[in-house]
């Protein structure tokens, strides 16, 4: 038996690994493959001081993919309005990346591997983008990225550095379309602007925001024998903090009052704050939901809370939390947060 073997080897004399496989050669053993088979071959020094090979070890290395955490969109396949999008994710510092076979390697930021990429977005529906990453020590991984433009017989695009946030409620908003063409805005808006729009296709308008989180902005070309081009783009609008705290309910004292009168909560989007909430438990990651408790050990009072804000909560830590009504889920109130705020217990 090798294990008898070996046993009785150690008691006596030296035993090692011979000729063990360099970095590289690890490295170039993943290649394409999810598992990489090594073999090594024991020796021991007899009494007589020679080297004797025992039986040869087999062993197998998993082999993980390289990491990719796509950031920007939240899925692998978005609708867009723009020509232009920006596609974000994070790999390992150091790895190479490609898309669509270029290599751009040299976006991959090197502290925490956050990648930026402008892509260009034709208006022929699907726009598909072949993310390849690979690390050290890893085996390839790819993630395609989908951005859809629908296809448009009139030409009409927004501009490129159109905002999808806001804090103050409006927006002005430029685009181009085919010249003659006659511009329509659906949505809220003021200003109109088409003075130029039949000699160079430009056109500007202001959009309104009549409701805290995502309002659409739509936007209609037509130009005779031609089929309708509509255009949407969505924009978060959250007032600034100053303005939206200052309309918060404390949700512990209000917490029966919100049950009881839900649909008004909603309908108005009430704002309320959650201090010194603690969160119990994390539901889900993208986007994060959680539960916090508003209320004591002995008498808890649990929220449903969805993460708008820049802070990723964590299990145990307290918060003040500012949100606004949503509804309920499992029978509790629900909100979407706005702004998050570490405070001690």
């Amino acid at each position: 038996m090798l294990y008898t073997r070996l046993d009785f080897c150690l008691s006596r004399c030296l035993f090692f690994f011979f000729k063990q496989k360099t970095a590289y050669e690890i490295s170039a053993c993943l290649v394409g493959s999810e598992m990489c088979i090594r073999d090594s071959t024991p020796y021991v020094i007899t009494d007589s001081g020679k080297q004797q090979a025992l039986e040869p070890i087999h062993y197998e290395i998993d082999i993980p993919l390289s990491p990719i955490e796509l950031s920007t969109p939240d899925s692998p396949y978005q609708v867009v309005s723009t020509a232009l999008y920006n596609i974000v994710f994070y790999v390992r510092e150091g790895s190479t990346v490609t898309i669509n076979g270029e290599d751009y390697s040299d976006l991959v930021n090197t502290e925490g591997g956050k990648v930026s990429y402008n892509a260009t977005v034709q208006p022929i529906g699907e726009n598909n983008f072949e993310i390849r990453v690979r690390s050290q020590y890893c085996r390839e991984n790819t993630l395609t990225v989908t951005l859809y433009r629908e296809k448009q017989e009139i030409p009409l695009d927004l501009a490129s550095d159109i905002a999808s946030t806001n804090d103050d409620g409006l927006m002005t908003v430029h685009g181009t379309t085919l010249p003659g063409s006659e511009v329509k805005v659906l949505s809220p808006y003021s200003d109109l602007d088409i003075t130029n729009t039949a000699v160079d296709g430009s056109f500007s308008f202001v959009a309104k925001f009549d409701k805290i989180g995502v309002n659409t902005i739509i936007i209609t070309a037509d130009y005779p024998g031609k089929a309708t081009t509509r255009v949407e783009h969505n924009v978060t609008y959250v007032p600034n903090v100053d303005i939206y705290s200052r309309k918060a309910w404390s949700m512990k004292d209000m917490y029966t009052n919100y049950m009881d009168n839900l649909s008004t909560r909603v309908a108005n989007q009430q704002i309320y704050i959650c201090q010194k909430a603690i969160v119990t438990s994390i539901e889900t990651t993208k986007p994060q939901r959680a539960f916090v408790n508003v209320g004591t050990e002995e008498s808890p009072m649990l929220v449903y809370v969805e993460n708008g804000s820049r802070t990723t909560w964590e299990v145990g830590k307290c918060y003040d939390l500012y949100g606004d009504a949503y509804g309920m889920y499992d029978s509790k109130p629900w909100l979407i947060v706005r702004y998050t705020y570490e405070k001690e217990p």
